[in-house]
C-alpha cells in the first residue's frame, strides 16, 4: 500500500508537506523526510470482538456514538485500504498514532476544495498553526483519497482522549509497565482496554 500513497501523495508527506528523502537528490526546497504508510483508524481497531473479557463491545458503541459514523462496518470492508491510509513523516506519524494530532475537516465552499482539513494538534508543533491540506490524488490511476468518515473517526477520538485527560493517563499507565513504547510503535489499542477514562470531575 506504501507504494499507491507514494503516488496518489506525489511523494510528500500529507501534514507538513515535506518531501520523501532521495539520496540522489541535488536540492530540496523543503527540508526532506522519511515518509510512511500510517493507518488512519489502527489495525486493532478491526480485533475488537463482542465477547473480549473488558467488555469492548460497548466501545462500538461509544465510537459511533462520539462520531456519528458505524465504525465496526467500516472498518470491515476498509481496514486495509488506501482510504484508510496516509502518507506521514516519521515525527507526524507518531503524533498522527498517539492521536496527539488530527485532521479536522472543512466544508466546501466557493473558496475551500473538497478534501481540505486543518491540522490540529494538543501541543505546539514547528509549523503554521491551523495549517491547511487539501487531500487530491496525484496518480492519474484513481486511488482515493483518505476517507472523511475515518477523518473523523480518528479526530473524534482524539478530541475525547484530549478533552478527557486520558492521553496524560495512557502515557503515565504504559510508563509504569515500561509498555507505552512498544504500544505507540505498534499503533495497537488492544492493551488500553484495560484502563479506564479518568473523569475531569476527580
Amino acid at each position: 500500500m506504501r507504494f499507491k500513497l507514494y503516488r496518489r501523495e506525489g511523494r510528500v508527506c500529507g501534514a507538513t508537506g515535506a518531501p520523501l528523502f532521495d539520496r540522489n537528490a541535488t536540492e530540496f526546497t523543503i527540508f526532506p523526510a522519511f515518509l510512511h504508510a500510517c493507518h488512519i483508524l489502527p489495525l486493532s481497531f478491526a480485533n475488537f470482538v463482542d465477547n473480549n473479557p473488558y467488555g469492548i463491545a460497548t466501545t462500538w458503541s461509544l465510537l459511533e456514538c462520539w462520531t456519528g459514523v458505524p465504525v465496526k462496518s467500516w472498518l470491515q470492508e476498509h481496514i486495509n485500504e488506501p482510504e484508510n491510509a496516509i502518507l506521514l513523516s516519521t515525527a507526524a506519524q507518531e503524533l498522527f498514532n498517539t492521536f496527539t494530532m488530527w485532521f479536522e475537516r472543512q466544508e466546501p465552499d466557493s473558496v475551500t476544495e473538497p478534501n481540505t482539513y486543518v491540522v490540529k494538534s494538543r501541543i505546539k508543533l514547528n509549523m503554521p498553526k491551523d495549517r491547511r491540506v487539501t487531500f487530491k490524488d496525484h496518480s492519474g490511476s484513481a486511488i482515493p483519497v483518505p476517507n472523511p468518515d475515518a477523518l473523523a473517526i480518528h479526530a473524534a477520538f482524539a478530541k475525547v482522549l484530549k478533552d478527557s485527560g486520558a492521553v496524560e493517563h495512557f502515557a503515565d499507565a504504559y510508563d509504569e509497565m515500561y509498555e507505552w513504547a512498544d504500544w505507540r510503535d505498534a499503533t495497537d489499542l488492544t492493551p488500553l482496554q484495560k484502563l479506564h477514562l479518568p473523569s475531569k470531575n476527580m
